[in-house]
């Protein structure tokens, strides 16, 4: 229900901006935006109803689980779920780019701040949630690499590559498919982390009861997968630079470097994470992975 009130307050916010320049791309913003709500809204309406009634009445409850009464905790799922609905903004407007075959850069300089602000409210969000845990949890840190901090912080780490690299798309005209790539991968790890926690995909102090919401949102995750790459393949050919890194001292050569750094973060933090998945399907018995995995290896 959060999800939805955030989304579409994200996606009429993104609306109000004059469409006098972009009108032959905001139709498929829309529709492509629409896909997102329509199915969380589904998800809300017809398999995880919030206002569903139960058929017993219950006592009065115990109050507000004594581990989540602490000041973070009031503002850190928000902040989170700010960060991920954001993240919707910039791939659609990428997606209705790819649609409609607007290369020229006007996409990026319009979901710019939209991409600013997701990554803005994400950061605060896990800056937050890492007080709590510092606090509450005991850990002995700010950071454990549990997977649900990490579902957080993937979309994050390419989130920040985008930024990066964006910069170079509008000034040089490089890195056209480079950055589409980024922000549907954002957007997909968005999805994921989402049924990470909704779903017990993989196990955590942080992921909800395991509920029939996990299925709907793999499906959901596989189906904007195919779109994303299907339009990205329709269109490879107008996604090529206007210009080549021509020193690898340049710039432009430090920019792909630092960005190769963040997806290596976040490609090992990936595996990391969902390792266990694959071991449970293959052997039969969930494998996972501790901190000390990702301190070495990051």
């Amino acid at each position: 229900l959060f999800w939805n009130l955030m989304l579409a307050a994200f996606t009429a916010a993104a609306m109000t901006r004059k469409w006098e320049k972009n009108q032959d791309l905001m139709p498929y913003v829309i529709i492509v935006g629409s896909m997102t709500q329509v199915f969380f809204l589904g998800i809300s309406l017809f398999v995880e109803n919030p206002f569903a009634r139960i058929p017993v009445i219950p006592p009065d409850g115990n109050g507000l689980n004594p581990l989540l009464r602490h000041p973070g905790m009031i503002i850190h799922p928000p902040m989170l779920y700010l960060g991920y609905t954001g993240f919707t903004v910039p791939f659609v407007f990428a997606m209705a780019a790819l649609i409609a075959r607007r290369f020229d850069g006007s996409w990026l300089r319009t979901t710019r701040r939209w991409t600013l602000v997701a990554w803005l409210f994400l950061g605060v969000g896990l800056i937050l949630g890492g007080r709590w845990a510092y606090d509450v949890l005991g850990w002995g840190g700010y950071w454990a690499w549990d997977p649900i901090e990490n579902s957080s912080l993937l979309p994050w780490l390419t989130g920040t590559a985008f930024l990066h690299s964006v910069m170079i798309q509008e000034k040089k005209g490089m890195f056209k498919g480079w950055n589409v790539g980024l922000i549907i991968i954002t957007y997909l790890l968005v999805v994921l982390g989402t049924l990470n926690v909704r779903g017990g995909l993989v196990s955590s102090v942080h992921a909800f009861a395991e509920s029939n919401v996990g299925w709907w949102l793999l499906a959901f995750l596989t189906f904007m997968s195919l779109f994303s790459i299907y339009w990205v393949y329709e269109r490879r050919d107008q996604l090529k630079s206007d210009d080549q890194i021509k020193s690898f001292l340049s710039r432009e050569s430090f920019f792909m470097i630092n960005n190769f750094l963040f997806l290596s973060i976040a490609a090992v933090t990936f595996i990391g994470t969902y390792f266990p998945v694959p071991s449970e399907l293959i052997t039969g018995q969930r494998v996972t992975v501790a901190a000390p995995f990702y301190l070495k290896v990051n």
